[in-house]
């Protein structure tokens, strides 16, 4: 069963504000509250991979890499798909230091961790301008930071560009991406490269309302050939709930409810106290996650053949 932001405010407020009722809870309070629950929301992640918490999705590929989408934090696994077939076959994940400790130069190696911080989902060549597309309404601002002009030295300031609704240019031209802040808005936002001699544009991003500095996961896929998706598996990155139809994740009423205690442990400094409350929230979600898995699910266990164990035709 999932529960919403709302119903989790209200069946635990006295956890997460125990000053008044929540028949009389103030906008302002409520709001507190959200932030608490946030708080616990995000501990949690840290701490396992917990029922509802890993999807498995399809993302394009653009210059052999892809770009978790926001609501994934990590890759725990992924199929190259090709043009002709959906039929991909899996490829190891390494970590971001695999380029330098191996040789990577003959084509497909697998799949490593460039970077956590991109904030695009593709990134432009050549010189461009930034462009924006709305609908808005109400003017609303997005900033861009320092990055690198045509001729590769740095900015050391910055372009605000004022939007509501329709299409907006920037007249500064970078030769790499800046950094990206812009305010929450109600509506998303889409970010083009737009180029600077051919006047192209180019979708790069979708921001999502809430987000005010985007920061995406990106990993490599060399030697992937025609390849233009890939299935991917991941665990869910921390994302604030704001909205009272949110869905919380992990949304399990006792860990949270723990998850809650333990910060006012926190805040009262009896530290021994709120490391029980976490230990026992964890332990709730362990239980919960054992009775999703069941005890029917067996293990994969598979290593080449005439390697090791590999002729062996079933290890139990």
């Amino acid at each position: 069963m999932l529960f919403t932001l709302a119903y989790i405010r209200e069946h635990l407020w006295r956890y997460a504000d125990f000053s008044v009722p929540f028949a009389s809870a103030t906008a302002q309070q409520k709001t507190d509250a959200d932030f608490r629950i946030n708080q616990v929301v995000e501990r949690l992640l840290t701490f396992g991979m917990w029922r509802n918490t890993i999807r498995r999705i399809r993302v394009p590929i653009y210059d052999e890499c892809i770009t978790l989408p926001r609501e994934l934090g990590s890759l725990l696994g992924i199929k190259v798909e090709f043009s002709n077939t959906r039929c991909g076959c899996p490829t190891a994940i390494y970590s971001r230091f695999h380029e330098f400790a191996h040789c990577i130069s003959c084509g497909s190696c697998g799949t490593y961790d460039l970077s956590d911080n991109v904030q695009t989902f593709r990134t432009p060549t050549g010189s461009f301008h930034l462009r924006v597309k709305t609908t808005e309404g109400v003017n609303k601002t997005i900033t861009f930071l320092r990055g690198m002009d045509t001729n590769w030295d740095e900015y050391f300031d910055s372009e605000t560009l004022t939007f509501g609704t329709g299409t907006y240019t920037t007249t500064r031209t970078w030769n790499a991406i800046p950094q990206i802040q812009k305010v929450e808005t109600t509506n998303q936002v889409e970010l083009y490269s737009v180029d600077s001699t051919t006047s192209v544009e180019t979708l790069i991003a979708i921001y999502a309302p809430s987000e005010t500095i985007p920061s995406y996961r990106r990993y490599k896929v060399p030697g992937c050939g025609n390849a233009i998706t890939a299935l991917i598996q991941g665990k869910l990155a921390f994302n604030p709930v704001s909205q009272d139809n949110d869905i919380v994740y992990p949304g399990v009423l006792g860990a949270l409810k723990m998850g809650l205690k333990a910060l006012q442990s926190e805040d009262t400094e009896e530290d021994e106290r709120a490391t029980r409350n976490w230990r026992d929230a964890v332990e709730i979600l362990n239980n919960d996650l054992q009775q999703m898995d069941g005890d029917a699910e067996i293990p994969t266990f598979k290593v080449f053949p005439g390697f090791a164990a590999g002729d062996v035709c079933n290890v139990m």
